[in-house]
């Protein structure tokens, strides 16, 4: 199931600047990554990836369908 970095931060009751505080990154940048004006770097994927629990992932990045 894909799950946009948005649709994570409301569920898990996270606002731009505590999950950028958490990444090590400006609120600007998770910002950026929420309205799909940027995309994480590989590195950055992987944090992103580390700090949501493994929920948010490099597909959800590129609207690649999830595997059966």
């Amino acid at each position: 199931m894909n799950v946009t970095i948005s649709e994570y931060l409301d569920t898990a009751g996270l606002n731009a600047s505590q999950f950028a505080a958490m990444l090590g990154v400006d609120s600007k940048t998770v910002l950026r990554y929420r309205n799909g004006e940027r995309t994480p770097t590989p590195e950055m994927m992987t944090k992103i990836y580390t700090q949501s629990g493994g929920v948010v992932t490099p597909n959800d990045f590129h609207e690649l369908p999830d595997l059966p």
